[in-house]
């Protein structure tokens, strides 16, 4: 049976609106399941490094630079992800960073009981405890590599023999007391 043009415009239509319906509802399901990935934060991160970067020298927070990311680019990832990356995919310019603006100075340290660093220790060079924290936040290593000095071979001990093992063991030797004789 034939169907009147209006009927086949229309079926056209229909099919057309859900085919788009499906497209949406597949792009939606997509970007969820992008977002709940592990590493999806990195990876909407990693594009913008430069614009993140700048923030950073103009001496942004961590709290304005995720502000921006959100409002500016339509970045949604959380606080934490943001700081994290910083500090993981951005060390030497986290650690400039830290120097540049208040957080990061020594000065500016207020400890647990409301004290303040005392001169010497703003003067004084880093405890190997800090430059330790240093050394693993730059991921680099500062102190000389300790080698270990290997055997010499005349101080090897000679391998042992089956006779050795079984005086030291307590075997009996099945040779000396065979019987068949």
């Amino acid at each position: 049976m034939f169907k009147r043009p209006e009927d086949l415009i229309a079926e056209q239509q229909e099919a057309e609106e859900m085919a788009a319906e499906l497209e949406a509802w597949l792009a939606k399901e997509e970007a969820t399941e992008q977002k709940n990935r592990r590493g999806a934060g990195y990876r909407l991160l990693n594009p913008v490094r430069v614009q993140i970067a700048l923030l950073m020298q103009r001496g942004k927070t961590v709290k304005d630079i995720h502000r921006a990311l959100d409002e500016a680019l339509g970045i949604k990832v959380d606080l934490k992800t943001v700081r994290k990356f910083m500090v993981e995919n951005m060390p030497e310019e986290y650690a400039s960073y830290l120097g540049a603006n208040k957080r990061g100075k020594k000065e500016n340290r207020v400890y647990q009981d409301g004290s303040k660093p005392a001169h010497e220790e703003l003067t004084a060079s880093p405890t190997p405890a800090e430059q330790e924290q240093i050394d693993r936040h730059l991921k680099v290593k500062t102190s000389p590599v300790q080698r270990v000095k290997t055997a010499e071979i005349s101080a090897k001990k000679p391998p042992l023999t089956a006779g050795d093992l079984r005086a030291m063991t307590g075997q009996l030797d099945p040779e000396k007391y065979r019987t068949d004789d």
